[in-house]
């Protein structure tokens, strides 16, 4: 089972899905879960992201070991550099399973083209889980 679950998240609400996944398999197996969030702004105030890993890491809650990493990409790389970012870390961090949430935009060419996740899927050997929104 997985040991080391890693979360990437971002400033878009949709995390929740796959924050409740990877609980999900960190409960399962007793494992670590790694919550990841990429700065890549222009501006280098990091206080918005620090508020939303915090924010990410006490929705988890009690009885589970979290790590959160602020990292950091410059925004002169785009997609490129975060998806790079979360991809070193993934190694370096030894993660058993990544887990990515998807905007669920339409199209396997555009996915693996224009995402995130579809770069990070070509950069790590690793077991991906891409959780998508949740229709209402």
């Amino acid at each position: 089972m997985y040991q080391r679950i890693l979360l990437a998240i971002d400033r878009d609400d949709s995390y929740q899905q796959a924050l409740a996944e990877a609980r999900y398999f960190a409960v399962s197996s007793g494992g670590i879960l790694g919550i990841i969030y990429v700065h890549h702004d222009a501006d280098p105030d990091t206080r918005d992201a620090q508020a939303i890993l915090q924010a990410a890491s006490k929705a988890v809650g009690e009885g589970i070991v979290v790590e959160t990493h602020l990292l950091e990409s410059d925004p002169v790389y785009g997609v490129s550099g975060i998806a790079q970012a979360i991809a070193c870390t993934a190694r370096e961090w030894e993660a058993d399973l990544l887990v990515l949430g998807s905007s669920g935009s339409c199209g396997l060419k555009r996915f693996m083209d224009d995402s995130v996740a579809g770069l990070v899927v070509n950069m790590i050997d690793i077991s991906i889980m891409l959780v998508r929104p949740q229709l209402k």
